[in-house]
């Protein structure tokens, strides 16, 4: 079953903020987050090569450019975000030198 588009964006960013979160805390666990969007992405990249299995009315997402846009940003949205989590956490644990 495909998600629709907004369904498909808020699911990918709302793990990515996750990934924010729990990268600003513990470094290792954004990668929780990082395989949970590539496993979505890559379920719905499979549902969509085979456009004969999905049901008539998500047959048009298979036919649809605006999805494929959509499944693209939700992917590097999802992904980018845990990696500014960890950027964060690099960026603000540095403390300056002490004179």
């Amino acid at each position: 079953m495909l998600l629709p588009s907004w369904g498909l964006i808020t699911v990918c960013v709302t793990v990515g903020i996750a990934g924010l979160i729990a990268a600003y805390r513990k470094a290792w666990t954004s990668v929780f987050a990082f395989i949970a969007v590539v496993c979505i992405a890559a379920a719905t990249i499979v549902q969509l090569r085979d456009p004969i299995s999905l049901t008539i009315e998500q047959r048009r997402y298979a036919e649809n450019w605006g999805y494929l846009a959509a499944l693209f940003w939700a992917f590097v949205l999802g992904v980018a975000l845990p990696v500014v989590g960890l950027y964060l956490r690099s960026s603000f644990k540095r403390k300056p030198p002490q004179d």
